[in-house]
């Protein structure tokens, strides 16, 4: 298989792309509250023994900018233990220090310890300037250990509509609150009933509630709109024995021929507000109060909880995918592409969708995505395989090339795009999202002929020349995504796209439509890894018989985290 070369330019350029998504520390970062470590080893030259003596370094850089570093000789002979430490992120300074350590070992040569102390300390210097943090951004705590539930029910069994109300007090045994994507997706709480016989009835005395649909909480006037949110019983019919002393004709209510076990109760709820306060941290620049995705619980005992965004390093996603069919060097399918992406929340507030078991929204997130994808030199440009009229070549005293639609898609360098979801529809029963975005950006095509115009005549030329053309993209996604299990999901969907060629030096044959069938997966290999798998059948709209297929397997490039130990 022949080899491709990759353009190290390029990747510069994507790396430094990249850089502009992610919310980059200042040049020194000396509040970092996580201590951080380097490990390894560097070479200096001893001139009288004519040898080179291997060093290990340890450096330990805590949260308050203090480096410090313990240099060792790795032949115990030469009986070397160095360490310093200094508060400077100088490089100067860090030289003098370093040069310093091997002050009683003169046969070393200076400008090898230079050299050692500035890749050394340009390693400190990354560690620093990249932190890996997690800024707070709530306090949360438990506001009541006894909560008032009011239960609904019916006074009259042949008549639904005529309810009555009781407010019980319930002891909260334990709040456990999941927040997903700038929501209270899933709050679950357990309470226990004081009354004994209600206890003896429900066995073991505990009764839980749930809220029904995501509870947006990423806003400044979030908090206060807890007060909106009711929470219901799992079951509210076990609380039945409590209302027997209160209601006269309680018998007659539950006997129903056509019910052998009948209930009278409609529900039972307390609001949110009652429960649980969730208060700000306030941060300039941030209008975005929302927690990373996580788990927590409260209990009567527990003291407030701290909770943190999302660590710096999942701001971006960055994937780097091969393309299984482009790797035969005869596809154009792009044999490397990178794409970094990142999904922001806006309206999180979800309705009902007919019943308790569905709800949806609009205008949840945009997400936009940066892809480079053909960063292989195979079969990277477009050849034009027809020309257009003689008439508008003599006219326009230009080569008007005619270009499929489907082909300026396919051989698409990189792209800038912007998805926005316009409605999201969740069916947590069957674990299935269905949601319909738009989608609107650009994408750049590299074009090569060797056509050109001279005395109103068409002539081949012996040197090849190459164009890059814009090509505005717009369209419509319908997605279905199935979320069994948080290691792994998948999704499947179809995407209509309108491509709009931005040049005059080529036509566009057959109509601006692409027509795309999809599936994509991922399966976590860890905490930060995923290995993604998708594949696509792409058509032209106006001529089917123009066609191209994608299968590609990726991975996550995690490329701002710092390890906890990095070896040279």
């Amino acid at each position: 298989m022949k080899h491709t070369k990759v353009q190290k330019p390029l990747f510069l350029f994507l790396f430094l792309l990249l850089n502009v998504f992610v919310c980059y520390s200042q040049s020194t970062a000396t509040n970092s509250n996580t201590t951080k470590e380097l490990t390894g080893t560097f070479q200096l030259n001893d001139s009288v023994a004519n040898k080179n003596l291997v060093f290990n370094y340890h450096i330990i850089i805590d949260g308050t900018g203090k480096v410090k570093t313990e240099i060792t000789n790795v032949e115990s002979t030469a009986n070397f233990d160095q360490t310093f430490t200094l508060f400077s992120q100088n490089a100067e300074a860090y030289y003098a220090a370093f040069n310093n350590s091997f002050a009683t070992l003169t046969s070393l040569k200076k400008v090898n310890i230079r050299e050692a102390s500035i890749s050394v300390f340009a390693k400190v210097e990354a560690r620093i300037e990249i932190k890996d943090d997690q800024p707070n951004t709530a306090h949360i705590k438990l506001l009541k250990a006894n909560l008032p539930v009011t239960i609904e029910y019916k006074l009259d069994a042949t008549n639904k509509d005529v309810n009555s109300t009781k407010s019980i007090i319930v002891s909260v045994e334990q709040v456990d609150i999941e927040f997903e994507d700038g929501t209270i997706k899933n709050l679950f709480l357990t309470v226990k009933v004081p009354d004994q016989k209600t206890k003896d009835k429900l066995e073991d005395g505990r009764i839980q509630f749930r809220n029904n649909f995501p509870i947006g909480i990423s806003g400044k006037f979030s908090p206060e709109r807890l007060r909106d949110n009711e929470m219901y019983a799992f079951d509210a019919c076990r609380v039945e024995e409590l209302l027997k002393a209160d209601i006269a004709n309680y018998s007659a209510l539950t006997k129903d021929q056509n019910n052998p076990q009948p209930c009278i109760i409609s529900n039972a709820k307390f609001n949110l507000a009652e429960l649980i306060d969730f208060r700000p941290i306030l941060e300039s620049e941030k209008e975005d109060y929302s927690p990373a995705n996580q788990v927590i619980s409260l209990t009567p005992t527990s003291d407030d909880i701290i909770v943190k965004k999302e660590k710096r390093s999942k701001i971006l996603e960055v994937r780097s995918y091969t393309d299984l069919i482009g790797t035969d060097g005869k596809s154009p399918n792009g044999l490397i592409q990178i794409e970094g992406r990142k999904k922001i929340f806006l309206l999180e507030d979800k309705t009902k969708f007919f019943s308790e078991y569905a709800y949806f929204g609009g205008l949840t997130y945009v997400e936009p995505v940066v892809r480079f994808s053909k960063i292989d030199n195979n079969n990277k440009n477009l050849i034009p395989d027809t020309i257009g009229s003689a008439a508008n070549l003599i006219s326009k005293k230009k080569k008007v090339l005619n270009l499929n639609t489907i082909d300026l898609y396919k051989y698409q360098l990189n792209s800038f795009t912007l998805n926005v979801n316009m409605l999201n529809f969740s069916f947590p029963q069957i674990k299935l999202n269905v949601l319909i975005d738009g989608k609107a950006g650009v994408y750049r095509t590299s074009i090569t002929d060797s056509l050109s115009i001279s005395a109103n005549k068409l002539i081949k030329t012996p040197v090849a020349s190459t164009n890059t053309v814009n090509v505005a993209l717009y369209g419509v996604n319908l997605m279905f995504t199935f979320l069994p299990d948080s290691r792994y999901q998948f999704s499947f969907g179809y995407s209509w796209l309108g491509n709009k060629m931005l040049s005059d030096n080529y036509l566009q044959n057959k109509g601006q439509g692409i027509s795309s069938y999809w599936i994509d997966g991922y399966f976590k290999t860890s905490e930060s890894s995923k290995l993604f798998i998708r594949g696509s059948f792409n058509q032209q709209n106006s001529d089917t018989r123009l066609n191209f297929v994608q299968a590609q397997i990726g991975v996550t490039l995690d490329i701002f985290r710092a390890n906890s130990k990095l070896d040279q």
